[in-house]
């Protein structure tokens, strides 16, 4: 599965909620266990794979999940500072 606290959160308390975002999750699941083989052995021209890739993940409401972690983690880290 996808890591959607992303690799920037450096706070290892922080907890990324997931729950609005489940019909998201799961279909960007279902595209990276489509795309995922396809890229990792090389079966196709990155040149023309790599746009439908992103695409289809950003369809699939993936933008959308980064932003609700960039501001749930800017939240979390607010509270902390307080």
């Amino acid at each position: 599965n996808f890591d959607y606290e992303e690799r920037v959160v450096a706070d290892p308390d922080y907890q990324f909620d997931r729950s609005p975002y489940t019909a998201q999750i799961a279909a960007i699941d279902s595209i990276l266990a489509q795309y995922m083989p396809i890229v990792e052995c090389g079966a196709m021209d990155p040149d023309e794979l790599l746009p439908e890739f992103s695409a289809a993940l950003k369809a699939a409401g993936s933008d959308e999940i980064s932003e609700a972690n960039r501001t749930q983690n800017d939240a979390y880290l607010a509270s902390k500072s307080e």
